[in-house]
């Protein structure tokens, strides 16, 4: 944040508000993240519906290199298609743990 002459205290004020970005083809480019953290971005959104695991991983990756590049911690929001993907909570071994099932 940035102080302004009509509000010099501006940067004094913590930001609670978060930004969230999907990331797609038109904004994968380590050039692109980079400048979206830049600019303020806190998280992505990569969207599990379009593409595949591996290009979700690749994308996933470029985000943290260029984050610890710039010295930033970036979170990230991997949106799972709908009910393809479905988790249940149960005990096995007496450790409790997630069991996935993936339909198609």
């Amino acid at each position: 944040m940035v102080a302004t002459d009509s509000n010099p205290g501006l940067t004094s004020m913590a930001r609670r508000t978060k930004i969230l970005a999907t990331i797609g083809p038109a904004s994968e480019s380590p050039d692109t993240i980079r400048g979206m953290i830049r600019a303020g971005m806190d998280a992505v959104r990569i969207n599990l519906s379009h593409g595949t695991l591996d290009e979700a991983l690749v994308i996933h990756r470029r985000v943290r290199e260029v984050a610890a590049a710039e010295g930033r911690t970036i979170g990230t929001l991997a949106d799972l298609p709908g009910p393809s993907v479905q988790a249940c909570s149960c005990t096995c071994a007496s450790a409790s743990t997630y069991l996935w099932r993936f339909a198609s």
